[in-house]
């Protein structure tokens, strides 16, 4: 777990919502903005009863002040969320509106897939850009998500007056340069109550993204490969300069923010699960229920991990995760089951396609003997075989493989085949069983009876869904920090030196879950305030200078303030954190506010962090001098060795010619000369002996 957390930097300034927080001609700061500005399909009076007013509702009503909005920030970097990413919608809405300012960045083209996934409209993230001072160079969109941005921008202005990227000869926009770029990380994560796991594993997925950028690579050839790029950043992860922004659709103090700020979840101490709000709950809970397949819990010690194998090429057409039968199997076994992984080609079987279900052991049965009755009924005869593969932890069959086996063959009336090795380099060993569609079913039952019966067998508490799973170990070394909760500890700090230490006031601070939704809501619904909207960054190489307040209504902000002070002291602790406080104090859209959600918004001071001031930054030489004597030692090494084997392999022809012709008796010599020349051509003594002779 990294310290980011535990140091407070110098106090941050709260500027006035929409203040212009541009750059200018500041080098050395950068300011970005986040907004989800409520898609412009879902605003209607039976979604908030509150909106009689017509133009309120009016997508023409709404945008131009959303572009009022963000053209009053004069920000350098703008994240959206929820907006229609048609490339031409977009250009009319926004496009167009900021194309003396900015450029955009959105998802690629949508296809007719993800059209009918978003069934409520076409819609994702954007992100517009000063493209008179940042340069971009990479974008990646995890899963191909129109919710999940990755972008890598080079600051021009820093690079120009990098003098070794500048002049450099062999310097192009392929090598990008860690001291003067930087990382922007625009999310929306899942807002259902049920996918919390979803959320885990989307903040998972894109700090591995970025880990894979900090990685250290073999070669430059590697690394081109992996990230399409090439930059000098060669393991340095610390001097990454990253932003995480967008709608989280999760709370402080949440499991999405104790991932980012703490490196990881503490499973032990922290309670994963969370709700949207209190109202929910156990339509959430039930829900999530549903959604995990758990209807084994009521024994958790007993649910167990079993993978088989199948020679067939439509395995996963058939059960897959997309196929027809999935879901009937899961319902009628009450177990999870997924397609994995197929064969690398070993044992021969380039077809072989590997099934896991995961369950009690009658749940686990079940399963199995419903995907091979699917397979055997819907597969086509020639396609058809009379052979399973059960694969066991190899520490489960070793020293006890004839215990577990035997007697079954005469039983089951099958053939039995213990493979010496584990399948695909893994530990699980797979067994054969081949015999007609029943024999194979009993076989199966009896040996996984005997299996479950041993006290080593793997044994797991969770179950596994492809999709949503996340790993409960994922740890990562990123410096992030919250800048609202950064504002939040300077506020506190400020109070405290004003109370002159009050530890009733700074009792009344301590909390920041309350205190975000106390003095930075970011979310009205008119059923519920919360705080979801976020921006991260890596506190240990920039500085966080000042953030814009959310709200400057004084009336609506004192009602929030002792709305969310009445619910602190009437509601008992829970184990967890809402995602908001149920409460109708903030209604939003309105015809003031006509989004769901606040921008928010926070201005960073960059510090040279390459060299001293009197170094300057040699990204690209030094990077282009290591594989430029790389390559000169290689060439050296090859041309000595190609040099020397040349010339030893003429000296020993010479020298045989020479003994042959001694041989043929042209003049006499020796045989302490022979094997003075057989020394001198380091060819054995007995070689030459026996051509002498």
């Amino acid at each position: 777990m990294n310290a980011a957390s535990t140091n407070v930097a110098t106090a941050v300034q709260v500027l006035p919502p929409t203040t212009n927080i541009g750059s200018n001609s500041d080098l050395n700061t950068l300011s970005i903005l986040s907004y989800n500005i409520l898609y412009k399909d879902w605003v209607s009076t039976e979604r908030y009863p509150w909106l009689q007013h017509a133009d309120a509702i009016s997508w023409k009503y709404r945008l131009p002040k959303i572009r009022d909005t963000i053209a009053k920030f004069h920000a350098d970097i703008v994240c959206l969320q929820e907006v229609d990413i048609e490339e031409h919608a977009f250009r009319q809405e926004f496009g167009d509106y900021f194309r003396t300012d900015y450029s955009a960045v959105l998802p690629p083209c949508t296809t007719v897939k993800q059209k009918k996934r978003e069934s409520d409209g076409h819609w994702g993230n954007a992100v517009l850009f000063d493209r008179t001072r940042f340069q971009l160079i990479s974008k990646e969109f995890l899963k191909k998500s129109p919710r999940e941005m990755v972008l890598l921008f080079t600051d021009i202005r820093h690079r120009n007056a990098c003098s070794h990227c500048n002049n450099n000869q062999n310097h192009n926009n392929s090598i990008c340069c860690v001291y003067h770029s930087f990382f922007v990380v625009n999310v929306h994560l899942a807002g259902h109550p049920a996918k919390w796991r979803a959320r885990l594993n989307a903040c998972q997925r894109m700090i591995a993204k970025l880990k894979l950028f900090g990685s250290q690579f073999n070669s430059a050839k590697v690394e081109k490969k992996t990230l399409k790029l090439n930059t000098n950043i060669n393991g340095n992860w610390r001097q990454m300069r990253i932003f995480i922004c967008g709608d989280f659709n999760a709370p402080k103090l949440g499991n999405v923010d104790q991932t980012l700020i703490h490196g990881g979840i503490d499973i032990e101490r922290y309670n994963i699960t969370h709700t949207f709000r209190p109202d929910i709950s156990a339509t959430a809970m039930n829900e999530e229920q549903k959604n995990d397949d758990s209807l084994i819990t009521a024994q958790p010690q007993n649910c167990k991990l079993i993978r088989f194998a199948v020679d067939a090429k439509r395995v996963g057409a058939i059960i897959g995760d997309k196929g027809a039968r999935i879901e009937g199997i899961r319902a009628q076994s009450q177990a999870s089951v997924w397609i994995k992984d197929a064969s690398k080609g070993k044992y021969g079987l380039n077809t072989l396609r590997i099934i896991g279900v995961k369950g009690t052991r009658e749940s686990i049965v079940t399963a199995i003997e419903l995907c091979i009755d699917c397979l055997h009924a819907e597969l086509p005869t020639h396609m058809r075989r009379d052979s399973v593969f059960m694969l066991m932890e190899k520490a489960n069959l070793e020293n006890a493989t004839c215990a577990m086996t035997a007697g079954i063959e005469s039983l089951c009336s099958v053939n039995l085949n213990v493979y010496g090795k584990p399948l695909f380099g893994s530990t699980e060993q797979p067994i054969q069983i081949n015999g007609d569609v029943d024999a194979i079913k009993h076989a199966i039952r009896v040996l996984l009876e005997r299996w479950f019966e041993r006290p080593n067998c793997v044994d797991t508490q969770t179950l596994y869904h492809p999709d949503t799973e996340f790993d409960a170990h994922f740890r990562h070394e990123f410096a992030f920090r919250d800048c609202y909760d950064e504002a939040l500890q300077s506020r506190s700090m400020n109070a405290a030196e004003k109370s002159k230490g009050s530890s009733e006031q700074s009792q009344r601070m301590d909390d920041s879950y309350y205190d975000r939704i106390k003095y930075f809501p970011t979310f009205g619904d008119g059923v519920s305030v919360g705080s979801m909207d976020f921006i991260y960054y890596t506190a240990n190489n920039m500085k966080l200078v000042s953030v814009t307040n959310t709200l400057d209504d004084d009336a609506l902000v004192q009602k929030i303030q002792h709305e969310v002070d009445r619910i602190r002291a009437t509601e008992s602790q829970p184990t967890h954190k809402q995602q908001a406080l149920l409460s109708n104090v903030l209604q939003m859209p309105s015809e003031t506010f006509v989004s769901d959600h606040l921008p928010i918004a926070a201005v960073f001071e960059l510090p040279d962090i390459a060299h001293g001031n009197d170094e300057k930054c040699d990204c690209v030489s030094q990077q282009h001098g290591q594989r430029l004597r790389s390559k000169i030692n290689k060439n050296k090494k090859n041309k000595k060795l190609r040099h020397s084997m040349t010339r030893r392999a003429k000296m020993r022809i010479v020298g045989i010619i020479l003994l042959l012709a001694l041989d043929a008796g042209f003049w006499s010599i020796s045989m302490d000369a022979v094997k003075d020349i057989a020394d001198d051509l380091k060819i054995p003594h007995k070689v030459i002996v026996e051509i002498y002779r």
